[in-house]
């Protein structure tokens, strides 16, 4: 117990003596592919992360930007109000229409919902099509088998 244990440096240098003489074995094959692998995967991991929490905080704040919005121009303007009673002459033919929609279609409202509904429907499918496709062409596909992207194994057939 007379003797304190080594510093660090003291330790490598003596394992540094002990392996001088050893000869230098070689790597097993496959064994830098798989590392590499294991690194592409955790930074395209890290990269979907980054990307899913950059979208949920772009659509969280733009529910809030909606919502502020829509609360300051209720209160500021007193909706509710010129909703029940309108701005006299303010809307001109547009309170005409709106009459004229109201009392002649006013049967149909639930065909109108349907047709609105599925035209919405149909569009925010296109959307989620489009952007779907424009993001698979911004990241670049790696196979985990070869370490290649996929235009890459596409130009080696």
């Amino acid at each position: 117990m007379a003797d304190s244990l080594p510093t660090d440096e003291e330790l490598d240098a003596l394992i540094e003596a002990a392996l001088r003489d050893e000869p230098l074995l070689p790597a097993p094959p496959g064994l830098q592919r798989r590392i590499q692998e294991q690194v592409l995967f955790a930074s395209l991991k890290e990269q979907e992360r980054a990307r899913f929490r950059r979208t949920l905080l772009g659509a969280v704040g733009a529910v809030m930007v909606i919502l502020l919005g829509t609360v300051a121009v209720v209160s500021l303007t007193h909706f509710s109000i010129l909703y029940r009673h309108g701005v006299s002459g303010g809307r001109g033919f547009v309170d005409y229409y709106l009459t004229l929609l109201d009392v002649s279609w006013s049967g149909q409202i639930g065909v109108f919902a349907l047709v609105g509904t599925l035209g919405l429907s149909a569009i925010a499918l296109w959307a989620g099509l489009v952007l779907f496709r424009y993001e698979r062409q911004l990241v670049p596909r790696h196979s985990m088998r070869t370490g290649q992207t996929e235009t890459a194994l596409r130009e080696a057939h």
